[in-house]
């Protein structure tokens, strides 16, 4: 699953992907927090998690394809909290212009 977490303050981004329960996921963000070794956690420890939504917003047909997905949702909106684009398996990189 592909899922969009939404500061409800400024508006910013960042987009994941997971296998586990949305809930689960954002649990793990929270704990991450206080490490604050990525813009999300930054944001998340200064902001505090009330203030943040986690939406899905896209699914994987088939769990291979899962972090091309994610990929590809990260170039096409852009989010403010992701510092870098996951790499997928080389095998589909002619397809798409990064």
């Amino acid at each position: 699953m592909i899922y969009c977490i939404t500061n409800t303050i400024t508006g910013d981004r960042y987009i994941g992907a997971t296998q586990k329960r949305m809930g689960e996921r954002f649990k793990l963000h929270r704990r991450s927090a206080r490490k604050q070794q990525s813009p999300l956690a930054r944001a998340l420890f200064w902001e505090g998690y009330k203030n943040f939504t986690i939406q899905h917003i896209a699914t994987a047909l088939d769990i291979n394809y899962l972090t091309e997905l994610e990929t590809l949702v990260i170039i096409q909106e852009g989010p403010e909290y992701n510092v870098s684009v996951p790499y997928p398996h080389p095998s589909w990189r002619h397809r798409y212009t990064l």
